[in-house]
């Protein structure tokens, strides 16, 4: 998985290095997009990220860490805009930004290919063990879940339905119901991924360890459904809709690539978080589409709607 990621790294440092470049020498708009383009055919870090916790970490232990991975986004979702507004404002212009993200990724790239150890050798290693000393055990760790997997990729198509919703048309609806500035809306949204993220460091390990890994899940999932819900309903404070989905946000997550990598062989957990990756993706293009024809038509129609789809999770 080492050299994928650090080759992954190291292109996307060179894409995002020619959009900086495209804007600062102020070349064509079609110039700016083939360089997106580039960017994005190497963008897909995430499922073996995952991938490489599920190979390194305890069983038991695995949701914690697929938590504290979340975390890490949610913290770079609360320092990220700040710190692009301040670099888009500097000398360097909005170029600076891009020219920033490629320094650090040719730094994680750098990381990744001198310091982090390769974890395939060390699960096959693990699995000839386990075929030596269980055989019974090496016999059901072949097994592939087909049922749960297709259950997981539903309820990771779901998801993604809903978190398009909050992070798509949330604005929107700060906008249209309280007629919020942008700068209002910035500051209540870091304020929720605050507490998302207090949630993921602090909260999600008791939570876990008191309810188990289905138990959180569906109190993720059942926290998220009612934040849409609430946020639908005009009678409901929005400051209780919202921290109800941000605890939902901070929880869930971390079920989908746990229960996907206990439910196919080592060797394939990269394919199957690959493919969920893809069902994210499909979901993230067809979501949005769907969601607003049913703002257009209302707003506590649209977030309503995907409240209940997660209810169902």
């Amino acid at each position: 998985r080492r050299p994928v990621v650090a080759a992954a790294l190291l292109m996307t440092s060179l894409g995002f290095l020619a959009q900086g470049l495209s804007l600062s020498l102020g070349l064509s708009f079609e110039t700016f997009l083939w360089a997106r383009l580039l960017t994005g055919l190497f963008a897909g870090c995430n499922p073996i990220f995952k991938a490489y916790l599920a190979d390194v970490c305890p069983p038991n232990r695995l949701p914690q860490f697929m938590v504290y991975r979340e975390a890490s986004a949610t913290l770079a979702f609360v320092i990220g805009p700040s710190l692009g507004g301040f670099l888009a404002s500097s000398a360097l212009g909005s170029a600076g930004p891009l020219l920033a993200t490629a320094a650090a990724h040719l730094v994680a790239c750098g990381v990744v290919a001198g310091l982090v150890e390769e974890s395939v050798g060390a699960r096959r290693a693990s699995a000839t063990k386990a075929s030596n000393d269980s055989p019974e055990k090496a016999e059901e760790d072949g097994d592939v879940k087909w049922l749960l997997i297709l259950l997981v990729f539903a309820m990771s198509f779901v998801y993604v339905i809903g978190q398009t919703c909050f992070s798509a048309f949330f604005p929107l609806l700060m906008t249209d119901r309280f007629g919020d500035s942008p700068r209002r809306i910035g500051v209540v949204s870091t304020a929720f991924s605050l507490v998302a993220l207090a949630f993921q460091v602090f909260g999600y390990r008791p939570v876990h360890k008191r309810l188990g890994l289905f138990g959180t899940g569906a109190l993720g999932a059942l926290c998220i459904g009612l934040g849409l819900a609430g946020l639908g309903t005009a009678a409901a404070p929005l400051w209780v809709a919202a921290t109800a989905y941000a605890l939902g946000v901070a929880s869930f997550p971390a079920t989908i690539p746990t229960l996907l990598a206990g439910a196919v062989p080592s060797s394939r957990r990269g394919l199957a978080l690959g493919v969920d990756s893809i069902v994210n993706n499909l979901c993230r293009v067809i979501a949005p589409l769907l969601l607003a024809v049913l703002y257009a038509r209302s707003s506590g129609l649209c977030f309503r709607t995907a409240g209940a789809l997660m209810l169902l999770v």
